[in-house]
């Protein structure tokens, strides 16, 4: 495995409250093995300059029965996640090392207490007009 096939990532665990980076395999199924999901999503957070940064989530993270651990990230959109996270650059479409400073994660990371209650927004069914 060759140099390009890792990347340094932010690791956000809820549970343990802790923020790190991390060397993994660019590889899609080691990041839903450390996500401990089946479909992960790429959600896009405040850009500076040409760097682009994604939050890398479990998709059905807040769907999940009995969930718990959850934490806001506010870069640009303040968002609210549930479960272990994974902060990356990308770059033409691949994800990068992380563009974050432990010190910058911290300064926009939110652990939220275990007494906090998720609030799904319904989902907004529209109807086509005959």
């Amino acid at each position: 495995m060759s140099a390009e096939d890792k990347i340094v990532v932010g690791f956000i665990d809820p549970q343990k409250k802790t923020i790190s980076k991390i060397t993994i395999e660019n590889d899609l199924q080691k990041i839903y093995e450390l996500l401990n999901c089946e479909v992960i999503e790429a959600v896009p957070l405040h850009n500076v300059g040409q760097t682009k940064r994604y939050v890398i989530c479990d998709e059905n993270g807040r769907l999940h029965e009995g969930k718990k651990y959850f934490t806001q990230i506010h870069d640009g959109p303040s968002i609210v996640f549930c479960g272990k996270l994974l902060l990356v650059g990308e770059n033409k479409g691949d994800f990068t090392d992380c563009p974050y400073s432990i010190d910058d994660m911290k300064e926009i990371v939110e652990f939220k207490d275990e007494e906090y209650e998720d609030i799904l927004m319904p989902p907004i069914i529209v109807k086509a007009a005959r």
